[in-house]
């Protein structure tokens, strides 16, 4: 549970390293259940504690944590590189009976 008393507001923005906007970017307070996706813009607004760490992951992307150290504005560079090394398809095929549901 967060200490308001002690929390501090903070906006920002996560770009690539072509300084392109990233969706959907999970933003998650360290140690802590708190956390947001930044937007189509890859801006995102939240209230943390003054001295947290950021923990910013999307997939493609190298996870990076960043320390708030009281700032109000953050700009974030998320590195790509992370690759897949597999990728699982399943299908599912489903023989219609003629009854309907609706």
């Amino acid at each position: 549970m967060m200490n308001f008393s002690m929390a501090q507001s903070l906006e920002g923005v996560v770009v690539d390293e072509f300084n392109q906007p990233i969706p959907g970017v999970n933003i998650i307070e360290k140690d802590t259940e708190n956390g947001v996706i930044s937007e189509f813009e890859g801006q995102f607004k939240m209230t943390l504690s003054a001295q947290a760490v950021l923990v910013f992951s999307y997939l493609g992307y190298e996870t990076k944590e960043v320390s708030v150290a009281g700032r109000s504005q953050l700009c974030v560079v998320l590195s790509s590189g992370v690759a897949l090394s597999e990728v699982f398809l399943i299908s599912f095929y489903f023989l219609n009976s003629g009854i309907s549901n609706c």
